[in-house]
């Protein structure tokens, strides 16, 4: 593996290194939306603008719409962000939701990768913040505020005899009830089984 950047790697930090420098340093950025009691966090017009330039589906393939870069180039991006302390949703989007959204059904890609790559969506990624591993104790029921998506509650576990019938009865994919093998099942208390 080499330890230098390819031409087109060069090419893409250039370019990247003067977009940031001109419209994503924190004067512009971070002290604006601070000032104006932003509630998400980011502009909006500057992730528009990192969808005009390719960035948000750089890692998306070429048959979903976007670049087929990897995550060497997602490094060149997410360097100069951090250069400039530019609050933006790209890590979480572009990086970890598009490469999520890879390993799934055309139709799961279909309905989310052409918002992402547009920069109309913004993915977010939840992640358990104790300090130990508890995931009946997760906050996992959906709510739908005005503008954004968030969870709220207890996630619950089903043993495997539950969970069949709450698929069941749900007529939902097995993957998409909560289970872990880490905790007892909410209805009888015992322990899931694989």
């Amino acid at each position: 593996m080499p330890l230098y950047h390819t031409e087109d790697q060069a090419m893409l930090a250039e370019s990247v290194t003067g977009f940031m420098a001109d419209e994503g340093g924190i004067k512009k950025q971070l002290r604006h939306y601070r000032e104006m009691n932003c509630q998400d966090g980011f502009g909006h017009a500057l992730w528009k603008q990192f969808a005009e330039m390719g960035l948000t589906g750089m890692l998306a393939t070429e048959a979903d719409g976007g670049l087929a870069m990897g995550h060497v180039e997602a490094g060149i991006v997410l360097r100069e962000i951090g250069r400039n302390l530019t609050p933006s949703p790209f890590l979480t989007t572009s990086v970890m939701g598009v490469t999520a959204l890879s390993g799934g059904s055309d139709e799961l890609r279909g309905r989310w990768l052409p918002g992402v790559i547009a920069g109309d969506s913004v993915l977010a990624v939840a992640v358990d913040e104790g300090p130990k591993h508890r995931p009946n104790a997760l906050p996992a029921r959906p709510r739908r505020p005005a503008t954004v998506s968030a969870c709220r509650g207890a996630r619950r576990s089903w043993c495997r005899a539950h969970r069949l019938t709450q698929s069941s009865s749900l007529r939902a994919p097995r993957a998409a009830i909560p289970t872990t093998t880490a905790s007892r099942c909410s209805r009888c208390r015992r322990m899931p089984q694989a």
